[in-house]
């Protein structure tokens, strides 16, 4: 099986790494530019508070956290995780009887989470942290070095036989996926949800205005962040994007773990907006680490 990946973000590494594991031949497309998601990510893995109304969405993070120790073994790299235990904080106690509940609920099929604790005073795990608070602990928690497992994956995907090309990546109407370089335009096109259908070899041709295009591969992973349809055309039906539309029905095997947390009933007067702060801790008060403020929250 041919497969283009869109992206090569932790996503789009992911999906290259899982497939070539698969046997797929892939050709990783890669816009180049700085900045991206995988790059701000803060490598939070605490899945378990999250997505209390989404519960396939919950399913596909609470799988990739638990996948991440083998993962590391696999890769046999330092990326950066590890179990540090995670603080959920508010100013008010009763507000985190919603997460609390959905936390306990929860364990049962996911014990890798621990003993979730209550603690009155988060200041003496984290002393930046104001007196009036309250926390509950969620010590299976962990970080990762998002930029690391990218790096890792796509390693490994290229050890496989992946390939990696550089340039501006988009859909036509016929399934086949053109790449420019970047900082070139991309003229409009218009048109109609295409097959991925295509010649058996797919390679790469050369078009009329010099741009390259991979003809027909079996199935596309889109995981910029782009629309689907690159935003010149409608693109293929069989498109996979690596969003939470519609990466549930994915399975491409990716480790994913939230860096976001929603607490249902959150205060977005606590320091936060939609739900507590977290704050990891690493090794107790001297050695604690902080995340928290309205990057947190979805």
């Amino acid at each position: 099986m041919r497969v283009v990946v869109i992206g090569s973000g932790i996503v789009g590494a992911a999906a290259a790494y899982y497939l070539t594991g698969r046997g797929a031949t892939v050709t990783v497309l890669e816009s180049g530019y700085r900045g991206q998601a995988t790059e701000a990510g803060a490598g939070i893995v605490c899945p378990w508070v999250d997505h209390a109304e989404d519960d396939s969405w919950y399913q596909l993070t609470r799988e990739g956290a638990r996948d991440y120790p083998r993962l590391v073994e696999e890769l046999g790299e330092d990326i950066g995780y590890a179990k540090v235990g995670a603080l959920l904080v508010t100013e008010e106690p009763a507000e985190l009887e919603q997460v609390r509940a959905l936390l306990h609920r929860r364990y049962p099929e996911a014990p890798e989470m621990g003993q979730i604790t209550d603690v009155p005073t988060p200041s003496e795990l984290f002393p930046p942290l104001s007196d009036d608070l309250s926390a509950i602990l969620v010590p299976g928690a962990a970080r990762v070095n998002g930029h690391a497992v990218r790096e890792a994956l796509l390693r490994a995907a290229i050890a496989r036989g992946a390939q990696v090309r550089t340039g501006i990546a988009t859909l036509t109407p016929g399934g086949e996926v053109l790449l420019r370089p970047v900082g070139s335009g991309l003229p409009g096109t218009s048109g109609h949800p295409g097959s991925l259908a295509g010649p058996a070899n797919g390679d790469a041709t050369t078009g009329p205005a010099g741009d390259e295009t991979t003809a027909g591969p079996a199935g596309v992973v889109r995981a910029d962040g782009g629309p689907p349809d690159g935003g010149t055309s409608a693109g293929p039906a069989g498109l996979l994007r690596g969003d939470a539309a519609t990466a549930r029905s994915a399975d491409a095997g990716v480790p994913a773990g939230p860096t976001a947390g929603e607490l249902p009933g959150g205060r977005a007067g606590a320091g936060v907006s939609g739900g507590p702060a977290r704050a990891e801790r690493a090794g107790g008060p001297a050695g604690a680490e902080v995340t928290s403020g309205p990057a947190e929250a979805e």
